[in-house]
């Protein structure tokens, strides 16, 4: 099918993982999703028994190669219950693909790489359980939300209702890239999709305000009104385009708040809106993405809802 979608979700033996795929089960449609569990293990090196380590250390690298044969057996168990998961969820059994591979440029690097395969989406859980450090998950969430560039990362988090969306607008571009892509990915199945316009007190950042820039904040913000309602208008109606009934679709221009972060992550934890999705600003040049610093405080704060960084 045309609108056919291809979801990976990073895997790594942690509950976290589990969460993932409960997310992405309850989010994306059975009918036209195809989802791979994917797995990246790293294994001690043969070579390294051979080296003369003394009797204290290869002692303790026979208590890790243990717990390596314990994490290969509960990953395979885990991937079990993955699919056991979906398949409780409506997936049909041959829309859901299991794949283990050893690791070649890292687990963050592998992950990457197979998201080139016709991903739509990388879902990965905050954080991990392996003492490991490149399997600490909670770094490789935070390096696949700077690295991937050309899909959504869903880093997911204790969510509420998948479909309850709030969308984190500015109207600018990266904002509406927003709007469509969450509109492609769930379209006429969403429970609830808000457009949520923060903006920051203006005499916090002078100091203490006074009756001129009081004044002058007012007039800026009314002004403002003007420009962003006709993008949230639209926003609106490219949502509708897509399937999403307009009886679930909301926005809120929220003004003269401390953080526009803050304000965005209350709003989804009072209102049970399980998803939120963010737009990803720049690029550095020297060595990492980066995020803007909304998204990336909101990144930081939003515990309790599963975050999209959108490109």
């Amino acid at each position: 099918m045309e609108n056919d979608k291809k979801i990976l979700i990073a895997m790594d033996a942690s509950p976290h993982s589990l969460e993932a795929v409960q997310y992405a089960g309850g989010f994306f449609s059975p009918t036209n999703t195809q989802i791979e569990l994917f797995h990246v293990d790293t294994h001690i090196p043969e070579s390294f028994w051979d080296l003369n380590l003394g009797t204290e250390l290869q002692r303790r690298m026979a208590s890790v190669s243990s717990w390596a044969m314990v994490h290969t057996e509960a990953i395979k168990n885990q991937m079990d219950a993955a699919r056991m998961i979906l398949l409780e969820l409506g997936f049909p059994y041959d829309s859901i693909t299991l794949k283990y591979q050893d690791s070649v440029k890292g687990v963050t690097g592998d992950i990457i790489e197979e998201s080139k395969n016709g991903f739509h989406a990388v879902v990965v859980g905050r954080t991990g359980v392996s003492r490991v450090k490149d399997f600490i998950m909670g770094n490789v969430a935070t390096k696949l939300a700077y690295k991937i560039l050309d899909m959504p990362v869903i880093i997911v988090g204790a969510c509420t209702i998948p479909k309850k969306v709030i969308v984190a607008f500015d109207g600018s571009e990266s904002a509406q890239r927003v709007v469509d892509s969450i509109s492609w990915m769930i379209g006429k199945e969403a429970n609830s999709i808000k457009i949520c316009y923060v903006t920051r007190k203006i005499h916090e950042l002078y100091g203490a305000a006074s009756q001129e820039i009081e004044m002058a904040e007012e007039e800026m913000l009314s002004q403002n009104r003007k420009v962003i309602q006709p993008m949230i208008d639209e926003a609106v109606e490219r949502l509708v385009d897509a399937g999403v009934k307009r009886e679930n679709i909301s926005w809120e221009i929220k003004e003269n708040e401390s953080s526009r972060s803050r304000a965005l992550v209350k709003d989804a934890e009072a209102n049970g809106f399980g998803t939120i999705a963010v737009g990803r600003r720049g690029l550095s040049r020297v060595e990492e993405f980066f995020i803007g610093r909304v998204s990336k405080k909101i990144l930081q704060l939003a515990v309790n809802s599963t975050v999209w960084i959108v490109n």
